[in-house]
């Protein structure tokens, strides 16, 4: 999180009803980052040649396997 707000990318705010409590909030750099960033998979599958069923089919698989292991991890 430090590493992030150094880079300008996130900010942080204290509560002023609650002074343990901080809100994350993103700055306008990175906003813009995401927005980047949600391009992301689209400019990957505008370079490959895989059918859009394919790829769906893939991202299913692997969206299982994430969920998999992040279950053995919680136990």
């Amino acid at each position: 999180l430090k590493k992030l707000e150094t880079q300008g990318l996130v900010e942080r705010i204290r509560n002023k009803d609650n002074e343990r409590s901080v809100n994350i909030t993103l700055t306008e750099r990175g906003l813009a980052l995401r927005e980047s960033a949600l391009n992301v998979p689209k400019q990957i599958m505008g370079c490959l040649k895989v059918d859009p069923e394919d790829a769906m089919a893939l991202y299913r698989i692997l969206n299982r396997i994430l969920e998999q292991g992040i279950d053995q991890n919680a136990k």
